[in-house]
């Protein structure tokens, strides 16, 4: 059976722009593949996140274009690249269902993200629709913990039974993380992902104060250097998988079964794809984790969708305004 395939680049504003590992970005950039056989079309985004992906969007789209021809003459295809290596498996999987992975809404199964500026965040919250979650994500340790903290303190004066999985990306000394967890209390702490620099101080502290914790960094690093199986640990609770930061469906599925066998509870998270990525994130979710909400509440800053719309107002990119790099 004939087939085609095309890779496309975009290239989205921000508004606010994004903050990644150290990096301020005003516009997402990333590749969207398409596979076509017969009368089936699959597509999957492929999207490094500077400052966190382990290859550039320059690398992905090397490897694509070593790849694609390949698919299209008949063999099979292998990406290196985490990034390439997910977007490129979406792609065939959705070919091989014939269902489309798309977007419902990110906050339909999840747990909304509250991100950006302390100020920004509380007013955000105060016109949060009601019923507000009961459980949201916080992403700390990036301001003075004196403004972090007077925020949360606000976000608990609208509503004083919330719960948080609060994530450091490993920003906090494993004395100020101990603060934290003092000053809010740990019936207020759903997990801690990831809050000091390194594992050990992180299991230490979780173990120390009785919280849950939970590994984003230290699994992947894991996989991609080579160390070994799971950390063993009463505290470590929870996986948190970012599919675009760690491989191709296969690599996801089989950690997602590993962590089970260990009784670790695992969940999708997104890592700022557009409305195409997040909309397979979603189907994947409910596919592979369906009795976990997925963390994918980061559309917020993107000025328009991308292929597939989301919820919400934004103009919708169509093939026509995407920049063909290569086509069969």
């Amino acid at each position: 059976m004939l087939r085609r395939a095309a890779l496309y680049r975009y290239r989205i504003p921000l508004s606010p722009p994004l903050s990644s590992g150290g990096r301020r970005l005003s516009h997402r950039e990333g590749l969207v593949v398409r596979l076509e056989q017969g009368e089936r079309c699959g597509m999957g985004e492929v999207a490094p996140l500077p400052g966190f992906s382990r290859e550039s969007l320059w690398q992905a789209q090397r490897e694509l274009l070593q790849q694609l021809p390949r698919w299209v003459a008949g063999f099979g295809v292998h990406c290196r690249p985490p990034s390439a290596a997910f977007g490129l498996s979406c792609a065939l999987d959705e070919l091989r269902q014939g269902v489309p992975l798309r977007l419902v809404d990110p906050l339909s199964s999840g747990y909304p993200l509250l991100s950006g500026d302390p100020e920004q965040i509380v007013e955000r919250w105060h016109h949060w629709p009601e019923p507000r979650p009961s459980l949201v994500k916080l992403k700390l340790g990036r301001r003075p913990v004196e403004a972090e903290q007077t925020m949360v303190g606000e976000l608990l004066s609208i509503s004083p039974g919330l719960r948080f999985r609060i994530d450091a990306n490993r920003r906090w000394s494993p004395i100020d993380a101990r603060r934290w967890v003092d000053w809010l209390g740990r019936e207020r702490i759903d997990y801690l992902e990831e809050p000091c620099p390194r594992l050990w101080q992180s299991l230490q502290l979780a173990d120390t104060c009785g919280v849950d914790l939970a590994l984003d960094e230290s699994l992947r690093e894991s996989l991609h250097n080579g160390r070994g199986p799971l950390p063993v640990h009463p505290c470590f609770k929870v996986a948190v998988i970012k599919p675009s930061l760690t491989g191709p469906l296969g690599q996801i599925e089989r950690l997602i079964r590993q962590c089970r066998r260990r009784g670790i509870t695992t969940l999708l998270s997104s890592s700022y794809e557009s409305s195409l990525g997040i909309g397979q994130l979603q189907a994947l979710a409910r596919r592979l984790t369906p009795d976990q909400g997925p963390g994918l509440d980061t559309l917020g800053p993107f000025s328009h969708h991308l292929l597939r719309p989301a919820a919400g107002d934004h103009a919708c990119l169509d093939w026509a305004q995407l920049e063909c790099l290569w086509q069969s």
